[in-house]
């Protein structure tokens, strides 16, 4: 029998990418010994309708600067590709019908967790992917346990926590600084930070 590939998959707006992103993408594939990470950009998602979302291409020359030297971070488009609204329901069933030879782990963090049943078709989520969930200094650990069990014992879900150092690091943050001229440097990884300057985004 063939062993499955194990993809993770980090999904997000990355308006802009910053480090918090890097660093929980880097222990899910390290701690879950995942093929490679697919890094996958949001084009219109239903949570943030009313957000003023930079253009596709700013997004995705940023995410390529950060990730072009990690080779088990892959840059995929398909949710720009397609038009309306993305919901990850959709995304996660076309991915596992196209590639029947690979489980997909899909990262998030606690507070997508406890939100996750407010999301379209959360039992195609849970069917499609594994879950896995950093863990965040707002919830305790006893919390974030009592409530994956219950998803796992509704859904049948498989849910698994990945250890990530506290980063208290948002888009938000790194757009609020940049607008009031203070720094970003290792906020963002330097070739983000340079490509920020060069375009004068977010001013």
């Amino acid at each position: 029998m063939v062993e499955k590939k194990r993809i993770g998959i980090l999904g997000g707006t990355f308006n802009p990418v910053h480090i918090g992103h890097l660093v929980l993408a880097e222990n899910a594939y390290a701690q879950f010994h995942l093929d490679h990470v697919m890094i996958l950009p949001t084009k219109n998602p239903p949570h943030k309708q009313n957000q003023d979302i930079l253009g596709d291409d700013h997004r995705v020359a940023m995410l390529n600067r950060a990730i072009r030297e990690v080779p088990y971070f892959r840059l995929s488009i398909i949710e720009l590709d397609r038009s309306g609204t993305s919901y990850t329901s959709e995304t996660l069933e076309y991915l596992k019908k196209s590639y029947p030879d690979t489980d997909f782990y899909f990262i998030m963090g606690a507070d997508s967790l406890y939100n996750i049943e407010s999301w379209k078709d959360p039992d195609i989520i849970m069917k499609c992917a594994y879950l896995l969930v950093a863990t965040r200094d707002f919830t305790s650990d006893e919390q974030l346990s009592k409530h994956i069990n219950y998803l796992k014992m509704k859904y049948k879900a498989s849910i698994y926590k990945i250890s990530v150092p506290n980063i208290e690091l948002s888009s938000e943050l790194i757009r609020h600084r940049v607008q009031a001229n203070d720094t970003i440097k290792y906020f963002v990884p330097q070739a983000v930070e340079e490509y920020i300057y060069e375009n004068e985004l977010f001013k």
